[in-house]
């Protein structure tokens, strides 16, 4: 089910919004991945790991909001981001759904982990003084290693619905891969499953031995997806050209780019992966992460429009 809402900029389209499975979050079809503005991250490319200033994000949120964007991801493991989205927003809290994380915390060395109940709660806590607000939206589980025994311990998921009693979040959900997701329906306690989901990463669509995909399942379980990575890492943007050669992503990313041009398409790589994602209905938004206002505004862009049925024949039989 789609809804949508004017865009307060003249010439642009409206933002779609996708109800995010049984919540009761009218997301826009693009989400905000708060990543990039806390911690370095990026490409091996010069200059492609800068963390902004703090004026830079100020803009950045200003613009993402005037877009239409509602919905903003971070986590305690963004490093700056959780604090800096507090500062520059609490008062327009009203406006936007924030999502955090718990579990991992990362020292801009190495991760530490703690899925314990009594960690989870102290997560939840310190991401609500960091954000300056009441309630998440929405808080996650922060996948790390061994996800799946993870989330069946439960001990995490404990904590977050004592948080939910509490009023403190008001779903929960869990941020992994396919094995974490999998483990996750067969509880069909969770709200909401944020998954890797991009031209290049199609997991979810993958069937069990049953027949059965995480995307499907969900879907009936009235579970959300939250399709993040969709641009896989910056993969699927012009910067591929200058990332070095050798990674199997990067060179099936390259020869994407080189089929486009030899078919003559004219629409960039960024937004097709994009509009690629949006065509399943089962997905409730896509997760754009970045610093830069316009990547936002190349998604919003792409998010108005379908992909030309032809191309997405072809890009569906592409191998990956």
């Amino acid at each position: 089910m789609c809804n949508s809402f004017l865009i307060p900029l003249a010439g642009w389209a409206r933002m779609k919004t996708r109800k995010l499975g049984r919540t009761d979050l009218e997301v826009s079809e693009i989400g905000f991945g708060a990543l990039e503005i806390g911690r370095p991250w990026g490409l091996p490319i010069e200059g492609d790991f800068a963390i902004p200033s703090e004026r830079d994000v100020e803009v950045l949120l200003d613009r993402l909001l005037e877009l239409g964007i509602n919905f903003i991801d971070t986590a305690p493991a963004y490093m700056l981001s959780e604090e800096r989205l507090g500062r520059l927003l609490k008062h327009r809290r009203k406006e936007l759904y924030l999502a955090s994380k718990c579990g991992e915390y990362f020292d801009g060395y190495e991760s530490r982990y703690d899925f314990s109940t009594a960690g989870t709660l102290q997560f939840i806590e310190t991401s609500l003084k960091r954000l300056q607000t009441d309630y998440l939206d929405l808080v996650q589980i922060h996948c790390g290693p061994d996800e799946a025994e993870i989330i069946r311990r439960g001990e995490a998921l404990e904590g977050m619905l004592r948080a939910k009693r509490q009023g403190k979040a008001r779903w929960v959900g869990a941020s992994c891969e396919v094995d974490g997701a999998r483990a996750a329906l067969e509880m069909n306690a969770y709200d909401v499953l944020q998954l890797p989901y991009s031209l290049l990463c199609r997991l979810i669509e993958g069937k069990d031995p049953s027949g059965d995909s995480a995307l499907s399942r969900a879907a009936r379980l009235g579970v959300g997806i939250i399709a993040r990575e969709p641009l896989a890492r910056g993969k699927l943007t012009d910067k591929i050209r200058q990332a070095p050669d050798g990674d199997a992503a990067v060179q099936k990313a390259q020869a994407l780019l080189g089929r486009l041009a030899q078919r003559g398409v004219g629409t960039p790589l960024s937004q097709i992966a994009i509009q690629f994602v949006l065509r399943r209905p089962e997905v409730g938004m896509v997760l754009v992460g970045t610093r830069n206002a316009r990547h936002l505004e190349d998604a919003v862009q792409a998010a108005a429009r379908p992909l030309d049925t032809e191309l997405l024949a072809e890009l569906e039989a592409w191998p990956v």
